[in-house]
C-alpha cells in the first residue's frame, strides 16, 4: 500500500493534463479495456489481469503397502491445492513423477487510475503520446472525490493504491499461497514506468464496466503542473 504523503505524477498529452489541470477532467480506465490493442505503447497490454501459478512434483508415490512415498513435501500439498490429482485413502502402486500442476487467473474487471511514482523523462518516454507531467500534490484528498464521483455512477469498492510488481506472468508456487495479485502484475518490459495503480471494485462483479470520463473542480486543488528534469 502507498504512503498517505506519497507524490505521484500522471503523463499524458498536454491537451488531457491541461483538462485535469483547469477543469478537474480525468479518465478512470479499467483493467480489462487495457488489453486492447488500439490503445497507445505503454498503455496497452492483452494480458493484464492474468498470470499462472505452477509447482513441478518432482515425486509422489504410494506403495503396495499404502505408504505414502514424496521427494519434497511440497509435492503432496500441491496436489491438494491444485487439485486434478487425488490419492485416495486406500490407494497403492501409484507413482506421479516429473510432473507440473498448474493454476491460471483472469482477474475480474476494475477500475484502475495509473500514476508514476517517479518524475523523469525516461519515465515519460515510456507512454506513447504524452508530453506533459501533472503531480498529485495532496493523495488523500485527490483519491478521496475520484472514490466519490466514481461511486455516484457505479457503486464500488475502493481497494487501494499499490506499486506495480513487474515479473513474469508465470509464477512459481510459495507453498503458501497463490502469490502476487494479478492486477498488479505488469512484465519487466515496463518497469521503467514505476506504476502506482489505484484500484475501485465495482459492488456488481456481474455487471459490465466501461472506462469513464469524469471531471469535478474539486480534483484541480489537489494538482500542479510539474516539469520534467
Amino acid at each position: 500500500m502507498l504512503k498517505k504523503d506519497a507524490l505521484v505524477y500522471r503523463y499524458s498529452s498536454i491537451k488531457y493534463n491541461n483538462l485535469l489541470l483547469k477543469m478537474g477532467g480525468i479518465r478512470i480506465g479499467t483493467l480489462h479495456d487495457f488489453r486492447k490493442t488500439e490503445h497507445k505503447q505503454g498503455i496497452s497490454d492483452p494480458t493484464e489481469g492474468t498470470k499462472s501459478v505452477n509447482h513441478r512434483i518432482q515425486y509422489v508415490g504410494v506403495d503396495d503397502n499404502q505408504k505414502l512415498q514424496v521427494a519434497n513435501s511440497l509435492d503432496k500439498k500441491a496436489l491438494d491445492v491444485f487439485g486434478g490429482y487425488k490419492i485416495g485413502e486406500q490407494a497403492r502402486n501409484i507413482c506421479i513423477f516429473n510432473s507440473t500442476v498448474g493454476k491460471h487467473f483472469n482477474e475480474s474487471d476494475c477500475f484502475l487510475l495509473c500514476t508514476s511514482e517517479t518524475r523523469s523523462q525516461k519515465t515519460m518516454s515510456q507512454f506513447e503520446g504524452a508530453d506533459s507531467c501533472v503531480k498529485i500534490t495532496d493523495i488523500l484528498s485527490f483519491y478521496h472525490c475520484l472514490t466519490e464521483v466514481i461511486n455516484s455512477i457505479v457503486p464500488i469498492k475502493p481497494i487501494g493504491r499499490f506499486r506495480v510488481i513487474y515479473q513474469d506472468r508465470m509464477e512459481k508456487w510459495n507453498g503458501v499461497d497463490w502469490g502476487k495479485h494479478p492486477a498488479l502484475i505488469k512484465e519487466t518490459a515496463f518497469i521503467k514506468q514505476d506504476e502506482i495503480r489505484a484500484i475501485w471494485v465495482p459492488k456488481n462483479r456481474r455487471r459490465d464496466i466501461e472506462p469513464l470520463n469524469l471531471c469535478d473542480h474539486r480534483l484541480v486543488a489537489f494538482v500542479s503542473k510539474a516539469s520534467i528534469p
